[in-house]
C-alpha cells in the first residue's frame, strides 16, 4: 500500500463515525477546582498574574497552557500523586542538564504541580498522519528515536536509575503479558495459538534494568518547525529494557506500517538501544516484546470501542486518544504478524494476528 493509499484509507476510516469519547466527562466543579489550584500555584511560584488558561488536550487533561499577564506562556501540569510529580521533575532536571530534547522544567510547587516550558509544534501522531511520503515518515521517526536515545543516555549519566521504580520486572508480570493473546482468542472465539510461553518469559526477563521513558507513544512527542522531535510526559518512567522504548514507538497504532522504513530504522537504531546484548538477542527481544505490546494496544482499542461504531480518526489524534479506528487496529495486526514471524517462540501468532484482523473487520 502506498502512502497515498494509506492516507485515503485513513480518511475513509475517519468518516465512518463522528464517535468521540465514551468516557464520563469531568464535572465543571472538578475542572474548576483543578484550575483554581493551578492558577494559585503558578502565581505563587512565578510571582505573576495568570491572565488566561487554555486546554490544548481538552478539559479532562491534567496539562494546561497558561498565559501570564506579562505575555509569557508555559505548560502547567498536575500529576496524580506527589511521587509521580517528583519522578518527572527529577528526570527533567537530569535531561535538561544534557540538552536532551525535552521541555525545560521551570519550577514545581514541591507537591503535585510542575511548570514547564511550552514547546511549539505539533504532536508526532499528527505529523505522521500528515506525512506526504515514506521519506517524511522515516525522518520523523528517526528524529523521535534519536531523542529517545539521547534521553536514555542522559538519564543514565545522571544516575536516575537509582531513583526510579522497576517496571514489569517480575516473571509473573511477564507471564501475564505473554498470556494476552489468550484473552483476545476467547473474545473472538478463536483457537488459542500454540506458542512457547515459558521460552518467552525467559527471553523477556530483565537482566539489566536501565532508564526508559516507557510511555513513548507518538502522542507524547512534539515536532517543531525544524523537524526535531521533543518528548514530554515523563511521569511513567522507570527502569527496564532500553529496547522497550523502541517497541513502544514503532508498534504504536499511529505509526505507519512501512516495512522498508522499519528495516532502515532498525538497522540504524537497534545497536543504540540494545545495551550490552548481541544484535541477534536484541532483535529477538524487540520482536517478541513488540508482539505482545501490539496485543496490548489491540486490547485497548477494542475495549474502548466496545459495541459502538469506530471513532473519528481526526478526533482521536487531536485529543490524543487511543486510535480507535478500523485502519489503526488492522495496522497493529499486520505489523504484529510480521514481527511474530521473526521469532520461533512467537511464530504461531503470525497467522493468529491475521485471523484477529479478519474478525475486527467484521465488527
Amino acid at each position: 500500500m502506498t502512502t497515498k493509499d494509506r492516507k485515503k484509507s485513513n480518511k475513509r476510516s475517519s468518516k465512518r463515525s463522528s464517535r468521540k469519547s465514551g468516557k464520563k466527562k469531568p464535572s465543571s466543579s472538578s475542572v474548576g477546582r483543578r484550575r483554581t489550584a493551578l492558577v494559585s500555584a503558578c502565581e505563587r511560584i512565578l510571582g505573576a498574574r495568570v491572565a488566561k488558561f487554555e486546554y490544548p488536550g481538552g478539559r479532562s487533561r491534567e496539562s494546561w497552557r497558561v498565559i501570564l499577564d506579562d505575555g509569557r506562556a508555559l505548560i502547567a501540569t498536575r500529576r496524580s500523586t506527589p511521587q509521580r510529580a517528583a519522578i518527572e521533575a527529577n528526570i527533567l532536571r537530569a535531561l535538561n542538564k544534557h540538552g536532551a530534547p525535552v521541555p525545560a522544567l521551570l519550577n514545581t510547587d514541591g507537591n503535585r504541580i510542575l511548570l514547564q516550558e511550552e514547546l511549539s509544534g505539533k504532536r508526532l501522531s499528527l505529523a505522521l498522519n500528515d506525512a506526504v511520503d515514506e521519506p517524511a515518515v522515516e525522518a520523523l521517526l528517526e528524529s523521535a528515536l534519536t531523542g529517545l536515545v539521547q534521553s536514555q543516555l542522559a538519564g543514565s549519566a545522571e544516575g536516575v536509575e537509582a531513583k526510579l521504580p522497576e517496571l514489569g520486572g517480575r516473571d509473573s508480570w511477564i507471564a501475564d503479558l505473554v498470556e494476552r493473546p489468550v484473552i483476545l482468542s476467547n473474545h473472538f472465539d478463536l483457537p488459542v495459538p500454540d506458542y512457547d510461553k515459558e521460552a518467552l518469559v525467559s527471553l523477556l526477563r530483565i537482566t539489566q534494568p536501565r532508564f526508559v521513558k516507557w510511555d513513548s507513544r507518538p502522542g507524547n512527542a512534539l515536532v517543531n518547525a525544524s523537524g526535531v522531535v521533543h518528548w514530554f510526559d515523563w511521569e511513567h518512567s522507570g527502569v527496564r529494557n532500553r529496547l522497550d522504548d523502541l517497541a513502544w514507538l514503532l508498534c504504536d497504532e499511529y505509526v505507519p506500517d512501512i516495512t522498508v522504513v522499519e528495516n532502515s530504522l532498525l538497522k540504524q537504531f537497534l545497536p543504540k538501544f540494545s545495551d550490552t546484548r548481541s544484535q541477534a538477542d536484541a532483535m529477538d527481544y524487540l520482536m517478541a516484546y513488540g508482539v505482545f505490546h501490539s496485543v496490548v494496544r489491540l486490547g485497548l482499542i477494542l475495549k474502548n470501542k466496545g459495541d459502538e461504531e469506530w471513532w473519528d480518526l481526526d478526533y482521536c489524534i487531536d485529543r490524543d486518544k487511543i486510535g480507535i479506528t478500523l485502519h489503526c487496529a488492522q495496522r497493529v495486526c499486520a505489523r504484529g504478524a510480521r514481527w511474530a514471524s521473526k521469532v520461533s517462540a512467537t511464530e504461531a501468532l503470525a497467522p493468529w494476528f491475521m485471523s484477529v484482523s479478519a474478525r475486527i473487520a467484521a465488527l
